[in-house]
């Protein structure tokens, strides 16, 4: 009976032990970001760390993988294993860009399973001040009378805001080209100087250049106004009404998470997101915190997967 007992006792001690170490989370969870420390991105992953680590009650450790466009911290994600501690901060170029112009380990399309977008990011399009131009509208129709070109200004070739300045070329018959710049600040500081036209970014790092009047604000990308920038029109309202392409941010986990860990996230984002210094800790930094069911993150991707690929294909871009 002792015997009978003892036998009872330890395999009802096992079995705590491995629903213990089956409950998600019972060690770190690691976030991987494939941009730099201290990038806009890094801001966001580092908020959410934070903030995702007091809710479940774990050390939520930021990796920044970084080099090809977010090529190399996209596949280390992929390649990671789906057990709920490994998540991605991905972004409109990682999820529906880079795998229409790279030749990747993983497709992007399938090795991700969509969490809950994060953040909304506005894109401007801002003039050097040597330009002596106010306004998209003048741009356009400076350039119909003229004839002249222009050149603009993004962080390297086969960008979202790339993509977004061949959209417009398309959508407007205005006649750029297109400046890429390893460091995005050296196109700031070309253009305030006058050696570049246009530069088009989000809209957090040219915040304070665009107040200072050291950039010109033509128009964002936003939906409506934004709040802080009430001046700059939106493409809606100069009759652009599809170049509404915003960057946005958000988690992810590799294919194959389970449904549990991956609603649960979706949850404490949800959660992460009603609370009031970290709003307004992002809308300080010009960044509109979002978050959105699974779903409806995945078709937001699929959304603008095809209209990147489309993009691509008309303005004939390729990497080396």
């Amino acid at each position: 009976m002792k015997r009978l007992l003892l036998s009872i006792a330890i395999i009802l001690g096992l079995s705590a032990a491995a629903s213990a170490q089956d409950r998600w989370p019972s060690r770190p969870v690691t976030l991987i970001v494939p941009y730099a420390a201290g990038s806009a991105p890094d801001t966001i992953a580092r908020m959410l760390a934070e903030a995702l680590s007091a809710r479940i009650g774990q050390p939520v450790v930021v990796d920044n993988r970084t080099g090809a466009g977010g090529l190399i911290g996209t596949e280390a994600a992929a390649a990671a294993p789906n057990d709920g501690y490994t998540v991605f901060l991905g972004s409109l170029d990682t999820q529906a860009v880079i795998g229409h112009l790279y030749k990747t380990k993983h497709d992007p399309a399938t090795a991700f399973a969509p969490v809950s977008q994060l953040a909304r990011i506005f894109n401007v399009v801002v003039a050097s001040p040597q330009l002596n131009i106010s306004s998209m509208r003048e741009l356009i129709d400076t350039s119909k009378k003229t004839g002249k070109s222009f050149t603009f200004a993004t962080p390297g070739v086969g960008t979202n805001l790339h993509l977004l300045g061949e959209l417009i070329k398309l959508q407007t018959g205005l006649d750029l080209t297109h400046v890429p710049y390893r460091a995005a600040s050296a196109g700031y500081t070309d253009a305030m100087a006058g050696r570049v036209d246009l530069v088009i970014a989000g809209l957090p790092p040219l915040a304070a250049l665009i107040r200072d009047k050291k950039l010109i604000p033509l128009v964002a990308t936003a939906p409506q106004r934004i709040e802080a920038f009430p001046d700059i029109p939106t493409m809606a309202e100069i009759g652009l009404k599809d170049l509404t392409i915003t960057g946005w941010f958000g988690l992810l986990a590799p294919a194959g998470t389970s449904p549990e860990i991956i609603n649960a996230l979706a949850d404490h984002v949800k959660e992460i997101t009603k609370i009031d210094s970290y709003r307004k800790k992002m809308e300080s930094l010009s960044i509109a915190p979002v978050n959105t069911t699974p779903q409806e993150f995945a078709a937001i991707i699929k959304n603008e997967s095809a209209i990147m690929a489309d993009v691509i294909a008309k303005a004939e871009i390729k990497v080396r």
